[in-house]
């Protein structure tokens, strides 16, 4: 069963040093802002733990990144609506996130792009309850 936070704090001003996040709002645009002008200009290696991740967006999720009793947001009836797949080898436009960890997190308005493999690997794992559409 999917947890939701039950209280999510504000914003941290810090969204660059910090690796793991708990228990507070995410706006991508802003977390990607604030690392694109410093050494960490990527979505890598984070931690987020019971946070609403809030788009516009669509995140790239690599092979190592992983959602443990996530909800992924409206999905409109049918979970499919939440990917995009990539018909070249590449995405352009998505923010990569790689080897990232959600946990207990809510997606808000947020999308999720990759190759048709990946895409039919989380629609399974969606299906047997590891996260929620």
């Amino acid at each position: 069963m999917t947890q939701t936070p039950t209280r999510v704090n504000p914003t941290p001003e810090d969204l660059v040093t910090p690796t793991v996040f708990d228990g507070v709002l995410i706006p991508l645009s802003a977390l990607v802002e604030a690392r694109r002008t410093t050494d960490r200009p990527r979505i890598e290696g984070l931690t987020f733990r019971n946070c609403v991740i809030q788009g516009p967006a669509v995140l790239v999720p690599n092979s190592t990144t992983t959602f443990e009793s996530c909800n992924l947001g409206e999905a409109a009836g049918d979970r499919r609506n939440l990917f995009l797949k990539a018909v070249g080898p590449m995405i352009i436009g998505g923010l990569s996130a790689a080897g990232c960890q959600f946990e207990s997190c809510v997606f808000l308005g947020v999308g999720f792009a990759g190759n048709e493999a990946m895409i039919e690997q989380f629609v399974g794992h969606l299906a047997a309850g590891g996260a929620q559409a």
